[in-house]
């Protein structure tokens, strides 16, 4: 007998059995792109260690490597001991926004 329970992601339905597949992995890969962008719109620089441990998840590379296929403008610096540390760089559209903007 399978139970059908609320799916988070979508308000639908799904198994108990089809749970930790499928769309239960979109939305958990959602989440964790949605928790990596809120941490780096606020400036601040991460090794990839840093993110894994701040957000209990193992594949922060990959989820920095899907934000950068999407557009976001991530980019990295080789740190002398070797690891990499990734910042967010700002929308370039955004500056225009800015106080002062560009002057003619």
């Amino acid at each position: 007998m399978k139970i059908k329970k609320e799916s988070p992601c979508t308000g639908g339905t799904e198994t108990e059995a089809n749970t930790f597949t499928g769309m239960h992995l979109k939305c958990t890969t959602i989440s964790l792109k949605n928790k990596v962008l809120s941490a780096f719109s606020t400036g601040a620089k991460y090794t990839a260690k840093e993110l894994n441990v701040r957000f209990f998840f193992n594949d922060s590379r990959k989820v920095i490597s899907k934000l950068r296929r999407e557009g976001h403008n991530i980019v990295d610096c080789r740190l002398p001991d070797g690891r990499k540390e990734y910042r967010l760089l700002p929308d370039s559209q955004l500056s225009l926004f800015a106080k002062g903007g560009v002057q003619p």
